[in-house]
């Protein structure tokens, strides 16, 4: 079986990092263009628009929280400590072990523009909107998948 770099897998890594940052900007883009091409729905109520805006909110602290200690679980289960410089060969299998809690990292952070995009078709204020894209493209960009992710 071949071996596969881990230039190679931080490639595949950081793709599916651009494609799911692109997605968050992408709504918003598709909610700003709607916002003035179409007549605005009438206003939700505003316990509608804090409720989502909560939801949002807590997803993404999870977004934060879940995936690194389902990594480090899964280091402490089935890796091995790396002691002193740490080579390639030290982080290449670590990439497997990472993929899972790197993709819900992703998908949490783009559930909370998401929100924005929802609160936004439904009328609500363009600030809750424009705060939700913000703070899930913000996310979005903290995962940048680097060597040092993997350590």
């Amino acid at each position: 079986m071949k071996s596969v770099s881990l230039d190679a897998q931080l490639m595949t890594l950081r793709t599916l990092w651009g494609a799911m940052a692109i997605s968050t900007v992408t709504l918003a883009g598709i909610d700003h263009h709607l916002r003035g091409s179409t007549p605005p729905p009438p206003a939700p109520p505003e316990s509608t628009v804090l409720a989502l805006t909560a939801v949002a909110a807590s997803l993404a602290v999870v977004s934060l929280v879940l995936p690194r200690r389902l990594y480090a679980q899964a280091v402490a289960a089935r890796g091995k400590p790396i002691e002193g410089v740490v080579t390639d060969a030290q982080l290449a299998p670590r990439v497997q072990l990472f993929m899972t809690p790197f993709i819900l990292s992703l998908a949490l952070s783009e559930s909370v523009s998401i929100f924005g995009f929802v609160i936004g078709r439904l009328g609500g204020p363009q600030l809750h909107s424009l705060a939700l894209f913000g703070a899930g493209t913000a996310l979005s960009l903290l995962r940048f998948p680097t060597r040092g992710s993997l350590s």
